[in-house]
């Protein structure tokens, strides 16, 4: 399910990027032909400090999270980072777990290299990469303003009131009967903000179904019932995060 792609070209064909926003997250992909290979991808969400590194590991691929170190260009400094196993998703491949002032460093760098469990990764190519991630950086703001978020802004009461927050918080009785069982592999990509209180709010099909009816009841259920535990940034202050989910429709 692709909600948009955006090609940068770059001084030289060895150093494209391409951005892709799939399932509610920006993934920043070397492009055919660059220099860096098609291994080499770094992904985030809109509001998240955080950044997924997919690339090569050398050696054997641990199977539980373990410590990683990011080497940057040949010179000393180094990162310290999280490795976290590949699982039976097939949209859940390993990663190192790093955050966005390192991804950063790294385009200051010609390469870097990843370690994990003492072996070290070959040398990636960060030509350009600058230009990559500004343009990342575009498609989480793209996502933003598709929802209409605004900063810290109030959660409304939606109509009819709250509702009782346990169970399903999507259920089959939040449809039009007759349309909802019409369905045959209908679905759409649902985004939302949960806000400083834990409720959400800017309920969005990013990626619609085709059958609006359908989508604007799943975000007035999951506005209605959703509740969760009030975000806290690392400092441990309030604050926002980006949520999503497939809704699939049909008996």
């Amino acid at each position: 399910m692709l909600l948009a792609m955006v090609l940068i070209g770059a001084q030289t064909p060895e150093a494209r990027w391409e951005v892709r926003s799939e399932l509610g997250r920006c993934r920043l992909a070397a492009a055919p032909g660059n220099a860096t290979g098609s291994s080499l991808s770094f992904e985030t969400r809109p509001l998240s400090r955080d950044v997924s590194i997919i690339a090569p590991i050398a050696g054997r691929q641990p199977r539980r999270e373990v410590p990683a170190t990011i080497m940057f260009g040949s010179s000393v400094p180094t990162q310290s980072a999280t490795y976290y196993p590949a699982t039976d998703q097939p949209d859940k491949p390993a990663y190192i777990k790093t955050d966005w002032a390192t991804l950063r460093r790294l385009a200051e760098h010609e390469t870097f290299s990843i370690a994990v469990n003492g072996a070290t990764s070959s040398r990636f190519s960060t030509k350009n990469l600058s230009a990559g991630i500004d343009a990342m950086d575009r498609c989480r703001t793209t996502i933003l303003r598709t929802m209409r978020y605004v900063a810290d802004a109030e959660t409304p009461e939606p109509t009819g009131g709250w509702g009782d927050g346990s169970g399903d918080w999507i259920r089959k009785k939040d449809f039009p009967t007759k349309l909802f069982d019409a369905q045959r592999n209908t679905a759409a990509l649902i985004a939302w903000i949960v806000g400083k209180d834990g409720r959400i709010r800017n309920c969005t099909p990013l990626v619609p179904s085709g059958e609006p009816i359908l989508d604007t009841a799943a975000c007035e259920a999951l506005t209605r019932r959703a509740k969760f535990a009030p975000p806290l940034d690392p400092s441990g202050k309030p604050t926002e995060i980006f949520g999503s989910r497939i809704i699939r429709y049909g008996s």
